[in-house]
């Protein structure tokens, strides 16, 4: 059995060395490549000019028209809705001290102001658009003041007043 061993390892250190330099004097079988073919219509379109680079924009556009509803917050003790309408219309509706159903109350407890209000985009990536108010009319004592402006988020679909104190939530 030693000597079965002794010629197995032996057979292979004589074979080990023209396994290395590639067995014997044959040379290795030729490779061939073929061509590489002519590009066809098919082909990717290869750009011929340099097209510019499109401007970043800087964000989806300012709130759309609809109800936006702002809880009872810093300053003011009652909800707020603002309504945004088609051609630039607005209306504010204070809800200051609501008359109960059924009862009879000498007010209403709702403030209510109408308007006009534009969209300015913002000149930075990442800051609001300005909703800016034209109220017609004076302010009413009774409800507390409101902004000139209100600011609207659109990388987080919010309105908000400038000190982000107060939110409004749209109104489905």
């Amino acid at each position: 059995m030693l000597r079965r061993m002794v010629r197995r390892w032996l057979f292979a250190v004589l074979l080990l060395p023209s396994c290395s330099r590639g067995g014997g004097s044959e040379p290795p079988p030729a490779v061939t490549v073929a061509p590489a073919a002519a590009p066809t219509s098919s082909a990717l379109p290869v750009a011929t000019s340099a097209e510019p680079e499109p401007e970043p924009k800087l964000g989806p556009p300012g709130p759309g028209v609809g109800t936006y509803v702002g809880a009872a917050c810093t300053g003011r003790s009652y909800e707020r809705v603002v309504t945004l309408g088609s051609e630039g219309t607005i209306e504010v509706v204070d809800r200051v001290s609501p008359c109960p159903p059924g009862a009879q109350c000498v007010w209403s407890g709702i403030v209510v102001r109408s308007g006009k209000y534009s969209v300015q985009g913002p000149t930075e990536l990442g800051k609001p658009f300005r909703v800016v108010l034209s109220l017609a009319g004076a302010q009413d004592p009774k409800a507390s003041v409101l902004p000139t402006h209100l600011l609207w988020w659109g990388s987080r679909g919010s309105l908000t007043e400038p000190d982000e104190s107060c939110r409004y939530v749209r109104r489905p």
